[in-house]
């Protein structure tokens, strides 16, 4: 009699990872996934850890704003924000309010400034409101106003008046460096200037204080792409996703787990937007192009892991991402293409009305004792979550080699999220909540790749394989 061998495979709870080699999937815990789109480690029927379908987009009706936006300035002088460019901001501006009274922060664009004194340098491309002075970025230069007055820009004054207006750059003296590509307020006590390959930190006022180099490598590419946690800054490079802290050498987020996807973004064509979702303890990054379906992910911190993002609707495709603050919880809102402004519920059935398409890939398994060794996956059990308001569809796809197996399980995937016919799968069956019944697939190889995929909300509990042992590999 052939032995037989029962398998249980868990959930990828640390996200996407194609860094490591196929072999190594049983070897590092927990586990990861050759390929998932719109699924997370923590499942949205009960918020527990153990994976599922991502939440879903609804609409944040009611929003007002009008042509301009205002920020307050402590004097009573305001601000004007113009509306040709579409950039966010992440902590002080107010400039949208939600019928519940609550401001969406992180609202819209460049600074409109005028200057009664001196001169206001004009087509700068970046700004910010740090330490009651703004901040404007032109080429590889930086000014700030004097402190409560954005309309002083006279660089002459008194050296000893520490409220002055001030210029500086982040390059060494006499040396012509790269523009500035994002300017970033951390409260009161720092601004990081950036360049798209390097990044350095003002601590303390821009008249008075300490300017230090954190990364002479790695900088942020847009204007955006970056997020605030406390005091933990996620941004985007040349070289993919860094995160750190005030102080702190930047470290690689993306290299280890998807090592080319997020490599040399063209911001000329995308627009590149991160942030912050408290509720889900993770950073959202979204990269949209100006026509058709962009490349967005989650980053799930707690889990280190990195978790592919599909719009089904182009209209939804995120040009700022932004949060609303109340007496809550923040909230993450995204207003898309369409000019909609939508936000994540784990409530949600669909993407505002239009199908949430979920898949994960588990394994690549080895199910035979050796490569020259053949097997045959004779049972497979699924368990749902309760109250799975759909189906689940699972594929099982076989291989010779670790390699063969999960490069064939990709390749459907992504031929799936085309609308196309796949061509790997051998067995393939509806689970449905709760415990489902056996099904005997009887799929042979040496490797298997289990592929679940959904359009309805759901949540993962367990999957087995029973394995029958059989002769020699046939391939």
């Amino acid at each position: 009699m052939p032995r037989t061998a029962h398998r249980d495979i868990e959930f990828p709870i640390a996200g996407v990872v194609r860094r490591y080699g196929y072999r190594d999937y049983e070897r590092k815990r927990p586990y990861s996934a050759p390929w998932a789109v719109n699924v997370r480690g923590v499942g949205v029927l009960e918020g527990r850890e153990r994976g599922g379908s991502r939440p879903g987009l609804i609409p944040v009706d009611g929003v007002e704003t009008s042509g301009l936006g205002v920020w307050a300035w402590p004097n009573g002088v305001v601000l004007e924000w113009e509306t040709e460019t579409e950039m966010t901001y992440d902590y002080t501006e107010d400039a949208i309010t939600a019928p519940d009274g609550s401001k969406i922060i992180n609202p819209a664009s460049l600074i409109k400034v005028s200057a009664e004194t001196g001169s206001a340098p004009s087509d700068y491309t970046i700004s910010c409101v740090y330490r009651d002075r703004v901040i404007l970025g032109k080429g590889n230069l930086w000014y700030a106003s004097r402190v409560a007055n954005p309309t002083d820009w006279d660089f002459g004054a008194d050296m000893g008046d520490e409220t002055r207006a001030v210029a500086g750059t982040v390059e060494l003296a006499g040396v012509t460096g790269l523009d500035l590509t994002a300017i970033i307020p951390h409260r009161d006590k720092a601004l990081f200037l950036a360049t798209a390959n390097s990044l350095h930190v003002l601590q303390g006022d821009p008249a008075t204080g300490t300017l230090q180099l954190m990364d002479d490598d790695n900088g942020i590419i847009a204007p955006y792409g970056w997020a605030f946690n406390g005091e933990v800054l996620a941004f985007l490079s040349n070289d993919g996703v860094y995160i750190g802290g005030i102080g702190e050498v930047p470290q690689r987020f993306s290299e280890g787990r998807i090592p080319n996807e997020l490599k040399n973004i063209d911001v000329s064509s995308n627009t590149v937007t991160m942030a912050y979702d408290p509720g889900a303890r993770g950073f959202h990054l979204f990269i949209t192009p100006s026509t058709g379906s962009g490349k967005h992910y989650f980053l799930d911190i707690e889990n280190k892991a990195i978790w592919p993002v599909v719009f089904g609707n182009e209209d939804h495709q995120p040009v700022i991402a932004a949060r609303i603050k109340n007496k809550k919880m923040e909230r993450v809102v995204l207003k898309g293409r369409d000019g909609e402004w939508r936000e994540f519920s784990a409530d949600a059935y669909d993407d505002d009305g239009t199908a949430l398409i979920s898949h994960v890939l588990l394994g690549p398994i080895m199910i035979a004792p050796g490569d020259s060794r053949d097997a045959m996956v004779a049972e497979i059990y699924g368990i749902m979550a309760d109250g799975l308001p759909g189906t689940v569809t699972f594929g099982i796809v076989m291989g010779s080699s670790a390699e063969s197996a999960a490069d064939a399980a990709v390749a459907d995937v992504e031929a799936s999220l085309m609308r196309i016919p796949t061509s790997s799968v051998a067995a393939s069956g509806l689970w449905t909540s709760g415990r489902n019944d056996v099904k005997r697939p009887r799929c042979r190889g040496s490797w298997v790749v289990v592929w679940i995929s959904s359009d309805a909300k759901w949540a993962y509990e367990a999957v087995s394989i029973v394995v029958r042992q059989l002769g020699r590999n046939r391939e």
